[in-house]
């Protein structure tokens, strides 16, 4: 959502999705093995926890 007022959020455990739509198959393909992912764009990352902060159209996500 772009353009929207910045956001602080907690985040609770379950998983992460991340759209790679830019990424280089190359640095997904070489990721641990222990995220999953989803064809060659699409990585889920678990977390036990965390904080999102959503500013300038950028995601920052500090999570265990």
């Amino acid at each position: 959502m772009n353009n929207y007022a910045p956001i602080v959020s907690n985040l609770t455990e379950g998983e992460v999705k991340v759209n790679c739509a830019h990424g280089s198959k190359d640095v997904i393909r070489d990721l641990p093995a222990e995220l999953r992912k989803e064809g060659d764009k699409v990585l889920f990352y678990h977390i036990k926890g965390g904080v999102l902060e959503m500013k300038d159209n950028k995601a920052i996500i500090l999570a265990d």
